[in-house]
């Protein structure tokens, strides 16, 4: 793993709950897809990989399944988005087309 390499972003939550703000270069799956779809995520196994969700419950059930794939620098962001909204960080807003 590279020193310079930021960490990967998991956005655990519906495609729903990501559209109405996700941070910045997140990946959308939901927690129920993750280890159906970890292989096509482009995400080294050895690459630190942030997880959040809305508050963190499904965050650690992805954080658990991800690391029984074999990912091995997987950790949780501390109070999910609902802190991270709450602390004033800018979150990306997505709009579908009409």
């Amino acid at each position: 793993m590279a020193a310079h390499d930021p960490p990967a972003l998991l956005d655990v939550r519906t495609p729903a709950e990501y559209r109405d703000g996700h941070i910045a270069g997140a990946l959308n799956v939901p927690v129920d897809e993750v280890a159906a779809r970890h292989g096509v995520l482009g995400i080294p196994h050895d690459r630190e990989l942030v997880v959040y969700c809305k508050s963190g419950k499904r965050a650690a059930r992805a954080r658990d399944t991800l690391q029984s794939l074999g990912y091995t620098h997987v950790r949780l962001l501390e109070g999910s988005a609902d802190a991270w909204r709450a602390d004033g960080r800018t979150l990306v807003h997505e709009h579908p087309s009409p």
